[in-house]
């Protein structure tokens, strides 16, 4: 996916189905590996917390994502990521989630 349908896409998800938390309780990043990253770096549990997870067709695309979903509000931060970072993820942010 491009950077503009990674947005569209995430945003109108988290419209849809979160529309009264602010955008600052959902934090974004980018990841080469998303199982580990969600899961296990940032702890977030499969089944009781509330995720989202695109694939962009390329590093630069899914940075650049990251990048527009953090200007618009979301928690998050820039620099992050390898070259093979190709998912674009958010997650909300809870006590048992680590940012």
């Amino acid at each position: 996916m491009t950077d503009q349908s990674i947005f569209g896409e995430v945003t109108s998800w988290l419209a849809a189905n979160f529309p009264n938390d602010l955008k600052s309780s959902w934090y974004v990043g980018i990841a080469s590996d998303i199982n580990n990253r969600l899961f296990d770096d940032h702890r977030v549990h499969r089944i009781n917390d509330s995720w989202i997870y695109k694939s962009a067709i390329n590093a630069a695309h899914a940075r650049s994502a990251e990048a527009m979903l953090i200007r618009h509000g979301h928690d998050g931060g820039t620099g992050g990521g390898d070259h093979q970072s190709v998912f674009v993820y958010a997650f909300r942010k809870a006590p048992t989630t680590i940012r």
